[in-house]
């Protein structure tokens, strides 16, 4: 009787044994399918993470790259250029230094004229580099992309990565753009395409933006004498008064022309001329306040405006130009000196016209009178003529 009960013990446990595997194995088995599932999901959308991620970084590459050259078809002035690409170069990869240092071939030094990044990495603008110097001078010399990783865990820093890209136009190079990393020792290949790409870009940008500057620079620059044309002064008295007329604050400009400049020209010949009208127009541009613009305004004849002075100021200044044509060795050993005529507004005038027909009548005194003088208008024409300018100040528009 045990022996059977122990029998169907056995039984009934083998039984039960059978049927939990009949049940549990077919589980066990779809479980671990939906496990792989999971995984192969997991993993399908990791990659799609990382893949979305490869592409929202391209897309913020192209974007980049596209404001880069948005700024470089409108920007008209090289710093101003350099300086809105160093921000855009932070502001996309937040690198921890970016610079961009233009060619010295005078010094063979590279000079850094634009930045960005954190503080205690920058080098500051205006610092020359020597063009043989590390990484930047193999990269200059070389005229190629150089890449290193600096390893300074020995002396408990971080590594440390820097790229160098020459900007070349053509086969002149331009200048260095550097890129400095101190959380990783390498760039990943997408930074150093698009780094390069903006390279090329910023290349032709900086070559038209400097001719268009010395372009501009030659059409404002009387080329014989080095100061500012007729044209930019008319073109600068005109937005003076415009300013003066709003703040009310007074302007002044001071005429000049050469006495016996004429025999110089008869006598000793044009080239001689040449280097009186020179001469002169350096020792005006010497003595002048770097806000007052100096210009040459006819043949020997020559212009100062001065923003924000009164005619006592005017007159002083004149005077301290008259005294300083007059105590000339060049000049002195050829006769020559200079009658000036001053006029300021609103005082002896209230338009531009009237101010500059004030100092020309002024100019004439002082050449009739004999010349190496400084003449102002008579106190009583200054009068009325501050006089009309409060008139037409309170006149209402007829438009």
């Amino acid at each position: 009787m045990e022996l059977t009960f122990i029998i169907a013990v056995i039984a009934f446990l083998a039984g039960a044994a059978f049927l939990t595997l009949v049940w549990v194995l077919p589980w066990i088995r779809r479980t671990r399918r939906r496990t792989r599932e999971h995984e192969m999901q997991l993993a399908a959308a990791l990659e799609s993470v990382r893949h979305l991620k490869d592409e929202h970084k391209r897309a913020e590459y192209l974007s980049f790259l596209n404001n880069i050259s948005k700024a470089a078809i409108s920007s008209k002035k090289p710093v101003e250029l350099l300086e809105q690409l160093v921000r855009e170069v932070q502001h996309t990869f937040g690198f921890d230094y970016t610079s961009i240092g233009l060619v010295d071939y005078g010094s063979k030094e590279v000079e850094v004229r634009a930045e960005a990044g954190r503080e205690e990495h920058r080098l500051g603008l205006g610092t020359r580099v020597p063009l043989e110097a590390g990484v930047l001078g193999i990269a200059a010399q070389r005229n190629g992309m150089r890449e290193a990783a600096t390893d300074t865990s020995g002396v408990g820093e971080q590594d440390h990565a820097v790229l160098c890209h020459p900007i070349t136009y053509g086969e002149t190079l331009l200048g260095i753009l550097t890129i400095e990393c101190f959380s990783r020792d390498a760039f990943t290949e997408d930074e150093v395409l698009t780094l390069g790409t903006l390279a090329d870009v910023l290349a032709t940008a900086l070559h038209n933006a400097m001719t268009f500057e010395e372009m501009e620079y030659q059409s404002i620059t009387d080329c014989l004498t080095g100061i500012k044309t007729r044209r930019y002064f008319l073109e600068s008295i005109q937005a003076e008064w415009s300013r003066a007329s709003r703040s009310g604050r007074a302007f002044s400009l001071v005429l000049i022309d050469l006495d016996k400049f004429k025999a110089v020209n008869d006598r000793l010949g044009h080239l001689e001329g040449d280097l009186v009208l020179a001469r002169v127009g350096r020792i005006l541009e010497q003595k002048c306040r770097h806000s007052n613009v100096v210009a040459r305004y006819g043949g020997d004849e020559f212009v100062v405006l001065m923003p924000e002075t009164s005619m006592d100021e005017a007159q002083t200044l004149g005077e301290r130009l008259r005294d300083a044509l007059a105590a000339d060795s060049l000049l002195s050993q050829r006769g020559v000196t200079g009658s000036f005529g001053v006029a300021t507004f609103p005082l002896h005038g209230s338009t531009t016209e009237e101010l500059i027909r004030q100092a020309d009548h002024c100019m004439y005194k002082s050449k009739t009178a004999g010349g190496n003088r400084v003449f102002v208008p008579p106190i009583e024409r200054a009068s009325a003529n501050a006089q009309r300018s409060r008139r037409s100040a309170f006149r209402l528009p007829l438009w």
